[in-house]
């Protein structure tokens, strides 16, 4: 994969290569199975999610499933894979972060707390934003009216998919500054089970 991934995402190549092959380009059995495993995961999530109690972000989060999902199914099954992979690993990193904080919330000092939250919000700048913007809008968008002749439909409901998922980041994003400000007041709250739409209204 480092023959087409910059080294702001960690690789030593160049995004010019990324649909240079396509759609021939060879998928690793590593990647592939990181791809399905993320498919399945998000698939059971989701179906999970449904049966949830509704809170606050609950069709978001449907909607997020939903994206999720679809763009790795339609970039798997035409070949846009070496997009796809750079989505998975910009929104699993983050999630790591998101997890600690939630394991820890009820017991961690409010400055293990404050470690963890700025670099979830460093992170998520980074790879939500700024790599996302540039290494898969970006160069899905390039790329596309170079390599790709006969699949106009696929093309234009990934990069739907795609702007969607930027603006629930954005979203989401939002209401991590949130969370920020409970922090600094010294009252942390896990943003997913305290904040209503009520709290985001004040």
């Amino acid at each position: 994969m480092t023959n087409f991934a910059p080294s702001i995402m960690f690789g030593n190549g160049e995004l010019l290569y990324t649909l240079g092959d396509w759609p021939y380009t060879p998928m690793p059995s590593t990647l592939k199975f990181y791809y399905l495993l993320s498919f399945s995961y998000y698939v059971e999530d989701g179906i999970v999610h449904l049966f949830l109690p509704p809170n606050y972000d609950y069709w978001e989060m449907v909607l997020h499933h939903v994206i999720t999902s679809m763009l790795i199914f339609s970039s798997y099954m035409s070949g846009f894979w070496c997009i796809g992979i750079f989505v998975l690993i910009q929104m699993d990193f983050e999630d790591i972060w998101i997890g600690l904080i939630r394991v820890i919330m009820d017991f961690s000092s409010v400055a293990t707390l404050s470690l963890l939250y700025l670099l979830l919000m460093a992170g998520w700048g980074w790879f939500r934003f700024y790599t996302f913007s540039f290494c898969v809008v970006y160069s899905f968008a390039m790329g596309t009216r170079v390599a790709v002749d006969n699949y106009p439909d696929v093309v234009t409901v990934i990069a739907m998919l795609l702007v969607t998922l930027l603006g629930l980041n954005i979203y989401w994003f939002a209401l991590l500054l949130k969370m920020g400000i409970t922090l600094i007041r010294g009252k942390p709250k896990d943003l997913q089970m305290v904040v209503t739409k009520k709290d985001l209204q004040d």
